[in-house]
C-alpha cells in the first residue's frame, strides 16, 4: 500500500481516578443521547450503502482479466468463476485499464471475493499521472476489510471521491502481511446515494484531572526502580519541537485539547498554543521525568524513533529536528548531529536502542549512514543487545529494498553495517525488522534477523467509518479493544511466533485514535481502558512463557499524542496506563 500506515464508545464506561483504582460508571447523557441518534443514522446509511441504484463499469473475471493488470508480488490464475491471486503479503496489487469514469457523489466500488485470510483492501484512483505513482495517492484511497471466506461475499466501499475530476485509473490492492489465496469474480462501480453521517468520538477523561508540572521549577525526586525478570520496551516519539508543524502541539491543543501531559515548561514561550502549555522533547528536564516514571514502572528500555536524511549529493544528513532529544536531551551532546560522546547521562540507569524509521522520504541509504549509527549510538555503553549484538529495529524491510534499488543492495546495505560495526569492536548487529516481511524465508534473503511489532492495528477487524474535516472526507478504522484488538493481537503473535520463534519480539497497543490527525485514513481503538490493556499485557506474558519466546514485550507508544497512543502521565489518564504495566511486569 502507499506509504505506511496504524465503534461507538459504549454509554457506560469505566472512569479511573489518578491512582488507577476507583471505578464509576458514568450515567447517560445528552451527549450520549446524541450517540444514539448519531448511531441510528449510521445504521440507515449503511443499510442504504448496501443497496445500490444503479451499476457504472463492471469487469466480470469469469471472461479474464479484462485489462487489469497484477504487480509482481500478485501471481494470477483463472478459474472457472473468476481469477485466483496468490500474494506473499508484500503489497499485491490489481491496476485497472484505462478510464474514462465521471466521479458522483454516491459511488461505491464492490469487489465480489473469496478469501483465505481476513485482511485490509484498498482502493487508489487516479484523475491525472503526476507524481511517482502514476497520479495515485493516500489522499485519494479509501480502505475497507476482506473477511475471511471460503464463499464469495460482495465488500463495497464507498468512494467520496471529493474531486469532480474524470477517474482515469483504479488500483485495489490486497492485505498485506501475510500470504494470502483470493479468488475475484467480479470488480464493480456502483451508484449508491449521496449524503455522508459526521461522527466524532468522546473520548474518556478523568473526572478530576492531576495537577500539571512545571519542568523549569520541578524536578523529579529519588527513583525507586521497580526491577523486572522481562525486557519493557517503550516505543519514544521525539519529534515534538517547535519545528513540528504538521502533527505537533499545536494541532494538539486545537484538535484535542483533553489529551494535555502533565509535564510543561513555563519558560518555553515558542511552546504555547490555545493557551496551553507544552515543552519540547530536546529539553533536558523534560527526559528526566520519562526516564524516572519508566524507572518507576517496569519499563527498563527505551526504543527511540531515529529518522535519518539524505542530501542532495547522496551523503547522509543527521540534523532532522525530531533526532534532537535523543542526541543533545538523552546522550547530553551539545548540538544534533556533532561528534559522538563516549558515554551519557543515562548511562547507568536507562538502556536503549534506535529503531532506522526508514519510512518514505527517508529511505534513501545516505553515504556515512552506517558509520554514523555505529559511532553514534550502538558503542554506548547502554545501548540493549540481544545475543550479544545491539539491537537495531528497521521500520520496514520493503522501504529498505526500495531505498537501496533492489533485495541485492539492500542485503549489502546491511553487511555493509554489520561489517563497519566488527571493524569498531562489535561483535555484529542484530537487525529486527517492525514492517515488511513475514517469513523466515524473506528474512534470511535480507539479512535480517528477526521480527518485531509497532502495533497490530485491524487484524482482528474494524468498521470503515466516515467524517467530513473541512472540504475533504477521511475515514476511520474503528476496532473494539475487546473483541477486536485484543483477539488480533493474539492472532498475529500466533503467527509471528511459529514463523520466527524466539527471533520474534512481541508487540502491544494500549490504544489508538487518530482522528485529530485529518489523515486520510486513521485508526481507532474504541472502549479501551486501563484494565483491558492489563488483560492484553497478562496474555502477552503468558504467550511468551507458552511458547518460550524471549522475555521482550514492547508497548506502542510513550507520547504519539495526536494518534492517540501514550502512556506518559497525561491530565486525561494520569498513571493509570504506567500502573498496569508495573502491576504486570514488576518484582515485588
Amino acid at each position: 500500500m502507499l506509504g505506511e500506515t496504524k465503534k461507538q464508545s459504549s454509554l457506560t464506561r469505566s472512569a479511573f481516578s489518578a491512582g488507577g483504582r476507583a471505578k464509576r460508571k458514568l450515567h447517560l447523557s445528552v451527549s450520549n443521547m446524541r450517540l444514539l441518534v448519531v448511531a441510528a443514522l449510521l445504521a440507515q446509511w449503511a443499510s442504504a450503502v448496501a443497496q445500490p441504484r444503479e451499476v457504472v463499469r463492471e469487469w466480470d473475471f469469469s471472461k479474464g482479466l479484462q485489462g487489469w493488470s497484477p504487480n509482481a508480488t500478485a501471481h494470477v490464475r483463472q478459474v472457472a468463476d473468476g481469477i485466483e491471486v496468490s500474494t506473499d503479503g508484500m503489497d499485491p496489487q490489481l491496476l485497472s485499464p484505462p478510464l474514462d469514469l465521471e466521479p458522483h457523489d454516491g459511488d461505491i466500488l464492490e469487489v465480489c471475493i473469496a478469501a483465505s485470510r481476513a485482511g485490509e483492501i484498498q482502493w487508489f484512483w487516479a484523475t491525472d499521472t503526476a507524481g511517482p505513482y502514476g497520479g495515485l495517492s493516500q489522499e485519494q484511497s479509501r480502505t475497507d476489510t476482506a473477511i475471511r471466506s471460503a464463499g464469495y461475499v460482495s465488500v463495497r466501499t464507498r468512494t467520496f471521491w471529493a474531486t469532480k475530476k474524470i477517474i482515469i485509473r483504479l488500483r485495489f490492492d490486497l492485505p498485506e502481511g501475510a500470504p494470502g489465496v483470493y479468488r475475484i469474480a467480479s470488480i464493480r462501480v456502483v451508484r449508491g446515494p449521496a449524503g455522508f453521517p459526521a461522527v466524532w468520538r468522546r473520548e474518556y477523561r478523568l473526572p478530576v484531572a492531576p495537577p500539571r508540572i512545571d519542568v523549569a521549577t520541578a524536578a523529579p525526586s529519588e527513583a525507586h526502580p521497580v526491577s523486572s525478570d522481562y525486557t519493557v520496551a517503550m516505543w519514544y516519539f521525539a519529534a515534538w519541537e517547535r519545528e513540528y508543524t504538521w502533527d505537533g502541539w499545536q494541532q494538539v491543543a486545537e484538535r484535542s485539547p483533553w489529551r494535555i501531559p502533565l509535564l510543561y515548561d513555563s519558560t518555553d514561550a515558542e511552546e504555547r498554543f490555545s493557551g496551553i502549555q507544552f515543552y519540547r522533547s530536546s529539553n533536558r528536564r523534560a527526559i528526566d521525568w520519562h526516564v524516572h516514571w519508566m524507572r518507576e514502572h517496569a519499563v527498563n528500555l527505551m526504543l527511540w524513533d531515529w529518522y535519518p536524511q539524505t542530501r542532495p549529493d547522496g551523503s547522509f544528513d543527521p540534523t532532522f529536528f525530531g533526532n534532537r532529544a535523543l542526541e543533545v536531551a538523552f546522550l547530553g551532546k551539545d548540538r544534533l548531529g556533532g561528534p559522538p560522546v563516549r558515554t551519557n547521562r543515562f548511562a547507568g540507569t536507562m538502556p536503549f536502542a534506535v529503531m532506522w524509521t526508514n519510512h518514505r522520504p527517508s529511505n534513501k541509504l545516505g553515504i556515512g549512514l552506517a558509520e554514523y549509527l555505529v559511532d553514534q549510538f550502538l558503542k554506548q555503553p547502554n545501548y540493549y543487545r540481544i545475543d550479544g549484538k545491539p539491537l537495531l529495529p528497521l521500520w520496514s524491510a520493503r522501504d529498505l529494498v526500495e531505498g537501496a534499488g533492489g533485495e541485492a543492495q539492500a542485503r549489502a546495505a546491511l553487511e555493509h553495517l554489520r561489517a563497519y560495526a566488527r571493524s569498531r569492536g562489535l561483535p555484529g548487529v542484530y537487525v529486527a525488522a517492525v514492517n515488511g516481511i513475514t517469513t523466515r524465508a524473506q528474512a534470511a534473503n535480507l539479512g535480517i534477523d528477526g521480527l518485531m511489532g509497532y502495533n497490530v492495528l485491524t487484524s482482528g477487524g474494524a468498521t470503515t467509518e466516515y467524517r467530513r474535516v473541512g472540504e475533504r472526507i477521511v475515514e476511520d478504522r474503528v476496532e473494539d479493544f475487546a473483541s477486536q484488538t485484543m483477539p488480533g493481537h493474539e492472532q498475529r503473535w500466533a503467527q509471528a511466533a511459529a514463523e520466527f520463534g524466539r527471533d520474534y519480539l512481541l508487540p502491544t497497543c494500549p490504544m489508538q485514535n487518530w482522528e485529530p490527525t485529518y489523515r486520510p485514513t486513521g485508526y481507532v481503538i474504541a472502549n479501551h481502558t486501563p484494565e483491558g490493556y492489563a488483560d492484553m499485557l497478562r496474555k502477552a506474558k503468558a504467550f511468551v512463557s507458552d511458547h518460550g519466546l524471549r522475555q521482550f514485550v514492547s508497548i506502542e507508544a510513550w507520547n504519539e499524542w495526536l494518534e492517540g497512543s501514550y502512556v506518559e502521565p497525561s491530565t486525561q489518564w494520569g498513571l493509570t496506563y504506567l500502573e498496569v504495566i508495573r502491576d504486570v511486569f514488576g518484582k515485588r
